[in-house]
């Protein structure tokens, strides 16, 4: 599924192509290594530590601009673990698994075919009908912006700047059982740090070009038509049409990003330099001191329980209970990705092929039959 995403990801951003420089030609093939750490807030940081989903992952990227090819590899102790060969100008995607040593492949088409983002299995009849109006829920308002705070930082040798997207979801009718009042707004905020003379742009802007019009030709959904599906909102149409210079600039592959999501109670206000670095709050439970302090407890309760009332000592008059403190924003969780290593030209031999001892095995995205 990680393949549609960035199928449809690079269909969506697809700028225009310029005229290509030599250094530029050079660079439509690359290889690169990008680190992804994620954080969660709340005890949900320490329940997903136990499983792992929050250790930092470590990916390669290879691009091929002229094949319109991207692989990306899923590393462990410095080999590929798990892979996807994505093929923008014929949307073949294969998936491997190295450690079972099969693989399957699967058209984009056919994840569309049915319906908008149909995945396998069978077209109920009504699926895609026209929804009755359903009076029952919460509703929002989506609004998408872009900013340049102004920042620089050196990367990779190149000198990158700072982007913001911000999509903000803003309640305008409450579920039944809750005042539209008490309802939070939700926030994700977005940081690319892109630098123009990055010679990878270029790559990926040919690859997304090829994934725009492999999606128009084979299932007929342009960038409008995706744009309508993703969000049915035409705020987001507005917000595109508005901020096409800043637009042009996120299309540039990001060399570090950060992603977070935000719940802010109502009353409270966002800020976003806190949201993007700032502590997640008490990430995980403090098992030692919970056991240091039990033991306390067992200890001065026994020796009470020994020396009897007299050896008890007088409990102090309880404090009075502090004001409530101002609203303020909750962070859900927060990933970073880091491009570590950036080398450009010819890739290995074989690089956006499967190991032809790998074992075939059956797709999962099945084709859905048309409804009639």
């Amino acid at each position: 599924m990680r393949a549609v995403i960035v199928v449809l990801g690079l269909a969506l951003t697809s700028p225009a192509m310029g005229t290509l420089n030599a250094q530029e030609l050079k660079a439509k093939e690359f290889e690169l290594l990008e680190s992804t750490w994620m954080e969660f807030g709340g005890s949900l940081d320490f329940i997903m530590g136990l499983m792992g989903a929050n250790d930092g992952q470590t990916q390669r990227l290879m691009v091929s601009g002229g094949l319109s090819t991207v692989r990306t590899d899923d590393m462990k102790d410095g080999r590929p673990d798990k892979s996807n060969i994505v093929e923008f100008s014929s949307g073949m995607i294969s998936v491997i698994d190295h450690d079972d040593e099969s693989y399957f492949t699967y058209n984009i088409a056919d994840v569309f075919a049915g319906g908008p983002f149909a995945l396998g299995g069978q077209t109920q009849p009504a699926q895609y009908e026209e929804p009755e109006q359903q009076d029952a829920g919460a509703e929002y308002d989506v609004r998408i912006t872009f900013a340049s705070p102004g920042g620089s930082k050196p990367l990779l040798d190149y000198l990158a700047e700072q982007l913001w997207m911000t999509i903000t979801a803003t309640p305008t009718r409450a579920p039944e059982g809750m005042s539209l009042d008490s309802m939070a707004t939700f926030i994700m905020l977005t940081e690319s740090w892109v630098a123009e003379d990055f010679p990878g742009n270029t790559a990926m802007a040919e690859i997304s070009e090829e994934a725009a019009a492999h999606l128009s030709k084979s299932v007929g959904l342009d960038r409008d038509a995706m744009g309508q599906a993703f969000s049915q909102n035409p705020q987001f149409a507005n917000a595109f049409e508005q901020n096409q210079e800043e637009l042009e600039k996120l299309r540039n592959m990001p060399l570090e990003q950060r992603s977070v999501f935000v719940s802010l109670p109502p009353g409270a206000e966002f800020n976003p330099d806190s949201a993007l670095y700032g502590s997640m709050g008490e990430l995980k439970i403090d098992i030692a001191g919970a056991v240091v302090s039990g033991a306390k407890n067992a200890i001065t309760g026994g020796i009470g329980r020994r020396l009897g009332r007299f050896g008890r000592r007088r409990e102090p008059e309880p404090e009075p209970e502090p004001p409530p403190a101002p609203p303020t924003q909750t962070l859900m969780f927060r990933v970073h990705k880091l491009v570590n290593n950036f080398v450009f030209g010819s890739l290995a031999s074989g690089w956006n092929t499967v190991p032809n001892t790998y074992e075939l095995k059956e797709s999962p995205f099945q084709p859905r039959q048309q409804n009639r």
